[in-house]
Parts: structure tokens; sequence; C-alpha cells
């Protein structure tokens, strides 16, 4: 019975929705409804909340590799490379102002 109350669970609710409180919520009703008994409802809700961490958990990483592949194919900069060419312009500027400044000298001489 155990089982099917938890399959039934995750089925109708999905372990990513469950909060640590809506899933005690739940085990204290199917207490006092003697449809558990203490014991087996504390073993459902960590078993729960631990599916649901782990659900949750599978979901970011899958988001995160998402995200980096549309990244990586919209051909969108990394930071590090950002930060080279800003690098670059910096010192592109300061050698355009020198020769600017050797220039204006040698003008004004």
């Amino acid at each position: 019975m155990l089982e099917e109350i938890q399959k039934n669970l995750i089925t109708g609710l999905g372990a990513v929705l469950l909060t640590k409180d809506k899933i005690e919520e739940v085990t204290r009703r199917l207490v006092h409804e003697a449809r558990l008994s203490r014991e087996d409802a504390d073993r459902l809700a960590d078993e729960l909340y631990h599916a649901g961490r782990r659900q949750w958990s599978s979901m970011e990483t899958s988001i995160k590799d998402a995200v980096r592949r549309t990244l990586s194919s919209v051909d969108i900069g990394s930071r590090q490379e950002l930060e080279k060419l800003q690098a670059k312009v910096n010192n592109l500027q300061k050698r355009v102002e020198l020769l600017e400044d050797t220039r204006d000298a040698a003008e004004s001489s």
C-alpha cells in the first residue's frame, strides 16, 4: 500500500513540486485517516522529499546543459573572450593616444 500511495503522489503531483511541508501535510492526513502507520508515513515523506530533491537536481542539470548548448550554438563569446578583447581594445587605445601625442608634438615643432 505504501508503494501505491507513493506512486500516486509522485504521478499526480510530480515529485519536483512537492515541498517538504506539503509532503508532511499529506502524510499526516493519511495517518489521521488510518491509511498509513506513523512509521510508514515518515518513511514515505522522507522518500518523497529525497526523490523530489533528486529530480530537482536532475532538472537543474538538464536546464544548465540546455542553456550551455543554446549559448554555444548562438556563437556568443565567453567572458574570457570578452575580457581578452577588452584588453586588446585598451592596448590599441593607448597606442593610438601615443601616436596622436607624437604627431601633435611633431606638428608643434
